[in-house]
């Protein structure tokens, strides 16, 4: 049975990760620029040398997630922001991490999912399921078909791993119908495990946000959601003792002929990751790091990839989704895709009349910005931008 939820949108038709193609590396760079996560404070100095592996900027929680430089070098700036490193080439590593607890391992490792969400946090949280994401929603991105052809293995690894820390927990792969085939070999490898469940989701777009996932999935509160590539980086901590310092990406868009994917270090300008790329077919117009429906264009080419970059997009879009804007004409298609079942169109009345009661009321705060509204506008509005601008209206 397939699984869904109300409302969303079929964002388009899907790229495909070729068989036999593989992840592909890109060394980095002389320079890496380093964003500071939310929530975390450098602890180097310009003119300081680091080790490849080294923390850079710590959690200011006990359950987040600290960041490490992808290579040794010195330090050529630290702000509250960024933090920029001059790579020395010659790739000297840190100590491996010492601590035994699971919890403090995987915050001193820096793992996350591709949200920035801390996978310590989750852990300790000692939920009663977790939901193992492996949901590809969006045009053009191909990491978790590439993670599950490529890493199945971590994959599986991973599963294990959450079964001993979280010796209570039962666990729920879902996946949606086109990855069916490339989870084939996990579902073989875990199919006598009675604590895990395999269930079949849409792929419509937003199904891998976490509380949509979870809202299909379960009623159970006790809950967390586990992404692909977070569950394999899961295991290569364990495994390594080594942090996270590099972001599987998709490099893709209707500029190539087929879709690349790279573990790409934490600092790289996306000018290196397109660089790196192989199947260009026409020059981009636009740049789109992240995603079709919520991604950002980018003119910046040194721009950095950080750990919540999932892609890079080149298109050849002639004409601006909100080119041509219009007013709206009530149809009431954005009402209809909301997933959080709110109501666009009386939102965006009621912020033009400046009413604040009746945006209280129609429940703006609620409103993720996730553009399924947009995306399915006739009239082309940008309603992410004003329902934004109706939320802090309403505070």
């Amino acid at each position: 049975m397939l699984l869904t939820f109300r409302g969303g949108v079929d964002a388009g038709n899907k790229s495909e990760f070729l068989s036999g193609s593989v992840i592909n590396t890109i060394g980095a760079g002389e320079t890496l620029v380093l964003p500071v996560p939310f929530g975390c404070t450098p602890v180097v100095e310009a003119g300081e040398r680091v080790l490849a592996g080294q923390v850079v900027a710590v959690s200011d929680n006990e359950y987040g997630a600290s960041l490490s430089s992808a290579v040794s070098g010195t330090v050529v700036k630290a702000t509250a922001s960024r933090i920029t490193i001059e790579n020395d080439g010659e790739n000297t590593l840190c100590d491996r991490l010492e601590a035994d607890d699971p919890i403090t391992l995987l915050r001193d490792a820096g793992v996350t999912d591709r949200f920035g969400f801390s996978a310590a946090q989750k852990v300790a949280n000692a939920p009663a399921l977790y939901i193992i994401s492996c949901v590809e929603d969006q045009p053009y991105m191909v990491n978790v078909q590439a993670l599950l052809s490529c890493r199945a293995d971590e994959f599986i690894g991973g599963i294990k791993l959450l079964e001993k820390i979280s010796e209570n927990a039962h666990i729920v792969i879902c996946t949606t119908p086109d990855l069916s085939e490339y989870a084939s070999k996990i579902s073989e490898a875990l199919m006598e495990d009675e604590r895990v469940q395999f269930l079949t989701v849409s792929g419509k777009y937003p199904q891998s946000w976490p509380h949509i996932l979870k809202r299909t999935v379960t009623t159970e509160e006790s809950c967390e959601v586990i992404g692909t590539e977070e569950l394999c980086n899961i295991y290569r901590v364990f495994k390594t003792r080594m942090p996270v310092t590099e972001k599987i990406v998709t490099l893709s868009g209707d500029c190539m002929r087929r879709a690349e994917v790279f573990s790409v270090p934490y600092g790289t300008c996306v000018s290196t990751l397109i660089k790196a790329g192989t199947s260009f077919k026409r020059e981009p117009l636009k740049v789109v790091k992240g995603s079709v429906m919520n991604g950002d264009a980018i003119y910046n080419m040194r721009s950095p990839i950080d750990r919540t970059v999932s892609s890079v997009l080149t298109l050849f879009d002639h004409q601006h989704r909100y080119a041509g804007e219009s007013h709206c004409i009530s149809c009431g298609r954005c009402d209809n895709v909301c997933p959080e079942g709110l109501s666009p169109g009386s939102i965006i009345k009621a912020y033009k009349l400046n009413d604040t009661a009746t945006l209280s009321r129609l429940s703006v705060s609620s409103c993720t910005l996730c553009g399924c509204c947009s995306f399915i506008c006739p009239a082309r509005v940008n309603l992410p931008l004003i329902l934004r601008s109706a939320q802090l209206m309403g505070e």
